[in-house]
């Protein structure tokens, strides 16, 4: 596979930063009950105006909708090996009808309604803003990818009902757009697909060409883009070098990831707040009254 990313144009440090941003706003979705617990899903957490909110896909949320007491995030952003903070109480604004689950896998997790999590998520971690979302103007060459793989975590049963240890770390990877061939089973739905490679070999977020894990746990993960414009004559940061064109929702092993653009986000905050739902269209580049 070709290196996507020139060593000379983000160093080995500013890799780092980046990978410390990505663990501030992106946590996993724990699914636990009495017996067991593992990753079922990864978010990104993400505010606007008042609103404070998990943004994952909408069938790692339908779970939360059966069992409200069984979905949390770890309490310690560093590590999953720690005290779930289970979602209870909080809002999921999700497709209801079959049409829309088809086109717009994704969905919000209002956190406001649960003020001990989202006090302690305010306190420890990093919501995103509008001025992280990707304005579809700009050109994009490379993608990003940052979830939690269920392969590459493991449970320590540890006897007692609900304290579990789900172990695991982040894992980011790089990509680039895959346009093709599909297979003749998969409706494509071109003004919201994004489409990247998948490889049995893949380039880690520092350049290595690695083994690709298996991606189930990483559906609901932002798809990030570089952002080729944002630093010219500017002061680098990882928030200005990526931003959230979309989030994964599938894979097909060795040929290619998945993922929704944000027009889904637009969609799903039209149930939410209208003036909201027009900030997120602005930002991305678009007429809101189109």
């Amino acid at each position: 596979m070709k290196r996507l990313i020139n060593p000379e144009e983000i160093t080995n440090d500013q890799f780092i930063g980046i990978e410390q941003f990505l663990l501030s706003c992106t946590v996993p979705i724990i699914a636990e009950n009495e017996s067991t617990a593992g990753v079922h899903g990864t978010g990104v957490l993400f505010a606007v105006d008042n609103y404070h909110c998990i943004i994952t896909a909408a069938h790692v949320a339908d779970y939360f909708e059966d069992y409200p007491n069984s979905l949390g995030i770890p309490a310690n952003r560093f590590s999953l090996s720690s005290q779930v903070l289970t979602l209870k109480d909080c809002q999921v604004v999700s497709p209801k009808s079959k049409k829309d689950k088809s086109t717009y896998d994704l969905a919000v997790v209002l956190l406001d309604q649960n003020p001990d999590l989202l006090d302690y998520l305010l306190k420890n971690n990093n919501f995103l803003s509008l001025q992280n979302l990707i304005n579809y103007k700009q050109p994009v060459k490379d993608y990003l990818i940052s979830g939690y793989p269920q392969e590459m975590t493991k449970v320590i049963n540890r006897g007692v009902p609900r304290k579990n240890l789900v172990i695991g770390d982040l894992f980011n990877f790089i990509t680039d757009t895959y346009n093709g061939p599909f297979e003749s089973n998969i409706k494509l739905n071109p003004p919201h697909d994004i489409f990247l490679s998948h490889d049995e070999d893949i380039i880690s977020n520092k350049g290595e060409t690695i083994s690709s894990p298996k991606l189930e746990g990483i559906s609901g993960s932002a798809i990030w883009a570089f952002d080729n414009c944002s630093n010219i004559e500017s002061v680098w940061s990882p928030e200005k070098t990526i931003k959230i064109a979309g989030f994964q929702y599938s894979y097909l092993p060795n040929k290619w990831i998945r993922g929704i653009k944000l027009y889904a986000l637009v969609h799903t905050f039209g149930h939410i707040d209208k003036k909201v739902k027009d900030k997120i269209t602005i930002q991305l580049g678009f007429n809101p009254e189109i």
